[in-house]
């Protein structure tokens, strides 16, 4: 049975920091299963059935002091079965919990944990955690760049650093206020038809925004990238506009 070897999957950005009386390093199980179903698809992780519960099968095996464990395991795409995993039954403190005391949200927070445990300890997925192997990012071959072209060079920064969606539909506007270092925003949501969000804190955009949705016209948004976002600069009737005017009705717009 041939598994899938996941290590180096991760990223720093995919680390996130628990804090408390407990600090450690850890990747989310959402981002967990989402990088598994990119680089292993068809893998997904299941549980052994305790047969303590009868007449009804249940996830929790029981220990002989009386706290529970789960076992977990991966179904591959063409069948294969992997060993399972103990994983304990524990509280936020990592306590193993007393079967009278075991909840739902208990077992379903035990299974996702699990799942992250078996991922590591069949795949190798975020081994470097537990080992306390620094994460840097992937080394990447440097590309060749023709030397005397900075023309393009030059081009492909600012299209990175600006952009214009045109003929931009819009569905909603929302308005969200909100208060950070004492000072008081307003910030706008614009999302258009096709499902893209616009953010931005000037009233003017929404404005135009608002007057473009109630007669149905349309709109080109200008962005500009600052750090990692991208913030709207400027909102402006789109020529397409009346173009689909003339072409809806048939007749010249006058």
């Amino acid at each position: 049975m041939e598994i899938p070897n996941l290590a180096g999957v991760i990223a720093p950005e995919d680390v996130k920091k628990k804090g408390g009386g407990f600090a450690a390093d850890y990747v989310c199980w959402a981002t967990t299963l989402q990088k598994i179903r990119e680089h292993a698809p068809g893998w997904m992780p299941a549980y052994v059935a305790s047969k303590e519960n009868l007449p009804d099968e249940g996830m929790a095996h029981y220990a002989p002091d009386g706290s529970a464990y789960l076992l977990i395991y991966w179904r591959g795409p063409g069948g294969e079965i992997t060993e399972p995993i103990p994983h304990a039954v524990m509280d936020n403190r990592n306590r193993s919990i007393p079967r009278e005391k075991i909840s739902s949200r208990d077992l379903s927070d035990s299974f996702v944990r699990g799942v992250c445990k078996s991922a590591a300890a069949t795949f190798g997925f975020a081994y470097e955690l537990w080992a306390r192997i620094e994460i840097s990012e992937s080394e990447k071959p440097e590309e060749k760049k023709p030397e005397n072209d900075v023309a393009d060079i030059v081009a492909k920064v600012m299209d990175a650093e600006k952009r214009t969606d045109k003929s931009v539909e819009i569905e909603k506007i929302m308005k969200r206020a909100f208060e950070k270092d004492g000072k008081k925003f307003t910030r706008y949501s614009i999302t258009s038809k096709a499902g893209v969000k616009y953010s931005t804190f000037e009233m003017d955009h929404a404005v135009v925004a608002k007057e473009a949705k109630e007669r149905e016209g349309l709109v080109d948004v200008s962005l500009e990238k600052r750090g990692k976002d991208w913030v709207v600069t400027s909102i402006s009737d789109s020529p397409a506009s009346s173009a689909l005017s003339a072409d809806t009705t048939g007749e010249p717009p006058f």
